[in-house]
């Protein structure tokens, strides 16, 4: 079973399209990669040995929204709250 963390801190994560990761590029073991496609924003995790485009997408909910105030919203007014659910990755839209 995983470990569930909160953090008070602002983490920079690598997005990009595929083209922008290149053939070469090996992610670290444990990197998070965030790959915009046409099916929206999708993510790999680097092995450390494997080159990008080999690595497989994991499976992963990404909810898009603003951290405001301790809270998490799906709008920038701060309206529309977002529950807290497990396994899910927030990126608050001001900052990415």
């Amino acid at each position: 079973m995983g470990r569930q963390a909160t953090f008070g801190a602002r983490l920079k994560l690598r997005r990009g399209s595929a083209q922008d990761y290149g053939e070469e590029f090996v992610p670290l073991e444990g990197e998070l990669c965030l790959v915009d496609t046409e099916d929206g924003v999708k993510a790999k995790v680097g092995d450390g040995v494997t080159a990008f485009p080999y690595l497989d997408f994991i499976l992963i909910s990404i909810i898009f929204g603003y951290y405001y105030n301790g809270e998490f919203y799906y709008d920038p007014y701060h309206q529309a709250k977002a529950g807290a659910y497990k396994d899910k990755l927030y990126l608050d839209r001001t900052y990415n």
